[in-house]
């Protein structure tokens, strides 16, 4: 709380959401007497921030006069600095200066800012309610160029914006801190796993809870993360060549039952959803609960990786209707539920078996160019989504270099050096655009990842990349056309790759030769 106001980075509220100063105490001391803030003396603490605003001239609360209170906490702090001792003689004068010399005012510093942070973000939710429309995405690319990273940032973004405008206490203060990936160790945001939360949770259990809240914050946000999953925001699925409607909409099953009556399991049927029946009742329920609105704080996505690895037509069978939405964010045109479908959504509140998704749905997917031969997909069916190529690249939108660019492959070159991972990819990428005069073949920068530190073994290296340009690319070339050739011209398989000492690195040599 010592920080200097300009390392305070807040939304602070607009200039032109203004309160007086009755406004101000009707929400301010009900906020320091919530759980969490522990503030003990909360109308002294009102009375505090209300005389220094009087002596700075401040009649309301608004963006400018937060600024100002916030600006002089520093000063407040130092006894001899000229603004205190200035301050100490207008407070004598209406009788008000043990509110200064008993530390009343530099106390209600914090509890000040933490209110200022929460009406911000709240503010800041309630603005992005006005127009929010769904998402049909599908990032579409080589293997290993980032796609569902891509989707997952989305995601993340969605829980960093939900925690910090949360109930909870802090939890702006708490987003800071969580988003420093230098003092963390991690982009928390983008982790959807509980439990890999919970072992840094106990990583940073020796801290100084008081020098760093780390801990406290991680904490904080674990038990926010809990009941975020079980509000369903975020379901996430995977196509193959057998997945069908009924697992992708849900089916009339079977199932055992005690009947309590005969105390003996009997066979009974019913209904059992699946992921799209799942986020259609939660995007239902968080846009009630919205005021039937699609704001920031109601968004819920469905996640299709591998998208055209599955028959589209046959999953998502008349939901293919629904996909049309029209100016609103809402299905164009409704269709009817199944029956068995029907019952369990009027089971859960939600329609009169009629089916139209709601603007904060969203829809995203993933599709790997190199698999599109699977189930190809029919023209009315694409356009009904937005496309997003994700390329091969080693650097960031900003030009940065991204963590594969330092990646080394564990075979040396004819310095000793390790070949890099970069140079190899730029340079097979290369031949097989002349081999198949297409990029769908392609590698992406993450197609493989290291076993530790920035070095690929060479195992993985064999495996991963060697076996997929064998089978994928030039297995089934003439010998002539295959760039699985050395200096000499000789033509080998990938299995002689396992049979003949230094092949290996003889093929690197030739191909990441300079010209």
């Amino acid at each position: 709380m010592g920080k200097k106001m300009n390392e305070f980075k807040t939304k602070l509220m607009v200039k032109r959401n203004i309160m007086d100063f009755k406004t101000f105490e009707d929400q301010f001391v009900p906020f320091c007497a919530t759980p969490g803030i522990k503030s003990q003396k909360p109308s002294s603490y009102y009375r505090a921030i209300q005389y220094l605003a009087d002596y700075l001239g401040l009649s309301e609360i608004n963006e400018d006069a937060a600024k100002k209170i916030l600006d002089k906490e520093n000063e407040i702090k130092n006894k001899s600095s000229s603004f205190y001792k200035t301050l100490l003689n207008d407070l004598e004068k209406n009788g008000r200066k043990s509110y200064l010399e008993n530390g009343f005012i530099s106390a209600a510093f914090p509890f000040f800012r933490q209110f200022i942070e929460k009406r911000g973000a709240e503010l800041d939710s309630s603005e992005k309610k006005v127009n929010m429309m769904a998402c049909q995405q599908i990032f579409f690319g080589a293997p290993g160029t980032g796609k569902s990273y891509k989707v997952n940032s989305i995601l993340a973004e969605q829980r960093k914006n939900l925690f910090a405008s949360s109930d909870i206490a802090k939890s702006n203060h708490y987003t800071e801190v969580l988003s420093n990936e230098n003092d963390i160790g991690c982009n928390v945001w983008i982790i959807d796993c509980i439990g890999i939360l919970e072992k840094k949770l106990a990583a940073f259990e020796s801290d100084d809870k008081r020098e760093n809240p780390r801990h406290s914050a991680l904490h904080a946000y674990i038990e926010w993360f809990k009941k975020y999953k079980e509000e369903q925001r975020e379901i996430r699925t995977t196509f193959h060549p057998d997945y069908d409607y009924a697992q992708f909409v849900g089916a009339y099953k079977p199932k055992k039952e005690l009947n309590k009556t005969t105390n003996k399991e009997e066979l009974t049927y019913s209904f059992v959803p699946q992921v799209f029946a799942k986020a259609y009742v939660a995007a239902w329920k968080q846009y009630s609960a919205a005021g039937n609105a699609s704001t920031a704080n109601s968004q819920v996505y469905l996640v299709i990786e591998e998208i055209n690895r599955g028959n589209c037509a046959q999953i998502f069978g008349d939901i293919f209707q629904l996909l049309d939405r029209d100016a609103d964010g809402f299905s164009q045109y409704s269709i009817d539920a199944d029956c068995d479908f029907a019952e369990w959504l009027k089971e859960n509140g939600i329609g009169d078996g009629k089916l139209r998704l709601p603007p904060n749905l969203n829809i995203l997917a993933t599709m790997n160019t190199s698999d599109q031969s699977l189930f190809p997909m029919d023209s009315a069916f694409k356009r009904r989504f937005d496309w997003e190529y994700v390329p091969i690249s080693f650097t960031d939108k900003e030009g940065n270099e991204k963590e594969a660019a330092k990646y080394e492959i564990d075979i040396p070159d004819a310095n000793g050096k390790n070949y890099l991972w970069k140079n190899f990819v730029e340079a097979v990428n290369d031949k097989i655009l002349d081999l198949t005069e297409s990029e769908d073949k392609q590698l992406g920068e993450f197609f493989i990842k290291p076993d530790s530190g920035n070095v690929i073994s060479k195992e993985r290296f064999l495996g991963k990349a060697m076996f997929y340009l064998w089978n994928e690319v030039c297995k089934d070339e003439h010998k002539d056309r295959s760039f699985f050739k050395l200096k000499d011209g000789s033509y080998f398989t990938f299995q002689d790759l396992y049979r003949k000492k230094d092949l290996l690195k003889q093929f690197m040599d030739e191909l990441l030769k300079k010209e």
